[in-house]
């Protein structure tokens, strides 16, 4: 049971809004806080992405321009459907309840998926262009596992 606490507190520490989930009135304002903290991160991994851009313009180094340019296409794509409140899309669920096992998967989601942004944070500073897509593919598929739980609310 201890360990369950310290998972449990690790993913509070990290995890904005965290201990809200576990309020049912709360949960959307927790989901909203969440979603604003990736874009924040998001913002900040395509502000970098820019400025590398700009850097291979000034040197006409269009192959690099040109993919990494694609790249920050894939954050701007990504940022709009992190910024969509997931529970406002219709689901076919009809009235799913909402259980503490939905919570702790949400909860493990959200703290993976903040793990997975901050990696791409530095991935992106440290000009280590060549795994941004893969880290990209997992970022978006953790996102589609969170909102498959968060559409419940």
């Amino acid at each position: 049971m201890e360990k369950k606490g310290a998972i449990l507190n690790k993913i509070a520490s990290v995890v904005p809004g965290y201990t809200g989930y576990s309020d049912i009135s709360e949960r959307k304002n927790c989901d909203r806080k969440f979603r604003d903290y990736i874009v924040t991160m998001l913002n900040f991994i395509e502000d970098q992405l820019h400025a590398r851009v700009n850097t291979f313009i000034s040197i006409k180094d269009r192959v690099q321009m040109n993919e990494l340019n694609s790249f920050r296409n894939k954050i701007a794509a990504l940022k709009l459907k992190v910024d969509t409140d997931p529970s406002a899309v219709p689901t076919h669920e009809g009235n799913s309840q909402f259980d503490e096992n939905d919570m702790k998967s949400i909860c493990s989601l959200d703290l993976e998926l903040t793990e997975h942004i901050d990696e791409l944070t530095h991935t992106v500073s440290e000009e280590r262009s060549a795994s941004l897509n893969q880290m990209m593919l997992e970022i978006e598929n953790i996102f589609e596992k969170r909102n498959y739980f968060v559409k419940r609310f």
